[in-house]
């Protein structure tokens, strides 16, 4: 990953090295204190929800009682929004300024990345510092979150009470002078940033496309999130199995990119069989060609969304599988031994995105003839001009 997105350049001088070799930081936040501390963000990512919608709405074409927007536009306001909540907390989560460069940056990585894949080695250290200079955003979010870095550092020092989010969680996990420098942090800050970036809007956007080629689907779904929404708030996003299969299912059937676990082999390997694999090399695993396998699903090319409920899921405080789960049939988070350390996150998030929808909108795409996805080397994304009609349920009683 890092040398795929010349970390060096497109994230602000971030480098791991010899400063933090095993991502000991940016694990510890994501797989530790974020998914433990996001319950209690819960009504903070709700209010960016409603946000998100209520902006994207306002910005749609009316058409008859409808409102018709971008189901990626959509998808992408509500991610932008819920990371900036998470990452940096509520000061610059509502700073427009700071969101906008956000965005921007994001895009500027992408360039980046596309334009040195062609470029020769040489050129590669003008060039990519070039590309993120020409629009400033990420300078910009340096010098957005550098202050709050130093304040918090100073509050610790202090003994304040500080916020939960992942500034301060940064801070908490970097236990070594060099990982502990105002910008080592700012450096980790921007790399979380582009991290957190794609992988939520993009399910989040195949999630809705399953829902309105299979709208068989959402009242069941449905019902099991008025019931889950009844539970004590600490037992709410815990027991649901229909969700946690539904999103698996669409992730099976849609996954981003049709290889995973990328790796570059770093010196010539000999496998048992003979064949050699020379230095600079990528090798993958063929995630697609192994969720659509029959060696690991009956009927694989059919849409079944509560193929992963298990009849024992009954009476069970969590279902035994779950959205987050790996395997060797499912590797759409990774390697199980290391695995997207961000996808509770991205479940957590899911879930309480796809509450806020389907307990208060119906909706369907506009043009069910219309191609959804576009292919970019070995990547399936939806198409940005992909459109769905929503409008608010009638609340009975």
């Amino acid at each position: 990953m890092e040398d795929r997105v010349k970390a060096k350049y497109t994230f602000y001088g971030f480098e791991q090295g010899a400063v933090d070799p095993h991502d000991t930081v940016p694990g510890r936040v994501l797989k530790f204190l974020l998914r433990t501390n996001q319950p209690a963000l819960r009504p903070k990512i709700q209010q960016k929800i409603e946000e998100a919608f209520s902006q994207v709405l306002s910005k749609g074409k009316a058409i008859k009682d409808w409102t018709s927007v971008s189901v990626l536009g959509l998808s992408e306001a509500v991610g932008l929004r819920i990371n900036c909540q998470v990452l940096v907390g509520d000061e610059l989560a509502n700073d427009q300024d700071y969101v906008d460069a956000v965005l921007r940056y994001s895009s500027d990585v992408i360039l980046s990345m596309e334009f040195c894949r062609y470029m020769p080695a040489f050129i590669i250290p003008y060039a990519c510092p070039a590309i993120m200079a020409w629009s400033g955003a990420m300078e910009k979010l340096a010098t957005h979150i550098r202050p709050l870095v130093i304040q918090r550092l100073r509050d610790i020092e202090e003994k304040k009470t500080l916020p939960s989010d992942c500034i301060t969680w940064v801070i908490e996990s970097s236990t070594t002078p060099r990982q502990r420098t105002v910008e080592r942090i700012v450096q980790q800050m921007i790399a979380l940033t582009f991290a957190s970036a794609h992988q939520l809007p993009l399910v989040l956007t195949f999630t809705i496309y399953n829902l309105c080629l299979h709208p068989e689907y959402i009242e069941p779904l449905t019902e099991e999130i008025r019931t889950m929404l009844s539970f004590p708030e600490e037992k709410q996003y815990k027991n649901m199995p229909l969700m946690e299969s539904f999103l698996r299912e669409s992730a099976r059937m849609n996954p981003l990119d049709a290889l995973s676990i990328q790796r570059k082999v770093m010196k010539p390997f000999t496998f048992s069989s003979g064949q050699t694999i020379p230095k600079g090399n990528i090798i993958a695993v063929p995630q697609d060609a192994l969720m659509k396998s029959p060696r690991y699903y009956n009927d694989p090319e059919t849409f079944d969304g509560f193929r992963f409920v298990l009849p024992e899921d009954r009476g069970r405080e969590e279902p035994r599988m779950k959205y987050t789960d790996v395997s060797t049939g499912f590797p759409f988070w990774g390697a199980s031994k290391k695995a997207c350390p961000g996808r509770w996150y991205v479940s957590a998030s899911l879930k309480q995105i796809l509450a806020h929808l389907l307990t208060n909108y119906e909706f369907k795409l506009s043009d069910d003839n219309k191609k959804l996805t576009m292919g970019y080397t070995t990547m399936v994304i939806p198409r940005h001009g992909t459109r769905v009609l929503l409008r608010k349920l009638e609340k009975s009683g």
